[in-house]
């Protein structure tokens, strides 16, 4: 198993050490992952969905889908300690976050680790599980 994909295994404990949240494969030939509720979701009808992992050559991108509004870019900066996408010049080998906040269905933060912070990202940092909890304690039902 190579480093991107432990790195999966460790976002997916994290995540379903969480009541009602699951991580199920849904492409295997892609190694795509869905991002479920058990117990369905407060803005989402028709879909248990709130998140994708995708293990690809060189990174591991984690989408997490969320209520309008819940985050500023700023504080998503802080909750995972990565750059914005519009902050860096290579964006095709460097560590960031490529949100998109104030949409008219739901905001999405896109988590992009690549080799250059793959390896010592912490999951379970204080940080990254309270933007976590605050995600899954606003999607639940």
């Amino acid at each position: 198993m190579n480093s991107i994909q432990e790195k999966r295994k460790e976002i997916s404990s994290v995540i379903e050490s969480h009541r009602n949240c699951q991580v199920i494969i849904s492409n295997e030939e892609k190694q795509i992952y869905n991002i479920v509720s058990t117990s369905g979701l407060s803005w989402k009808e028709r879909s248990d969905k709130w998140g994708k992992i995708f293990v690809g050559t060189d990174r591991l991108r984690i989408d997490l889908d969320y209520p309008v509004s819940l985050f500023t870019e700023e504080e998503l900066k802080k909750f995972t300690q990565l750059p914005l996408k519009k902050e860096i010049s290579n964006k095709n080998s460097y560590s960031h976050i490529n949100p998109t906040v104030g949409d008219t269905k739901h905001d999405v933060v896109r988590i992009i680790l690549y080799e250059d912070k793959l390896l010592q990202y912490d999951f379970t940092s204080p940080s990254f599980r309270a933007m976590l909890q605050k995600i899954i304690n606003a999607n639940m039902l």
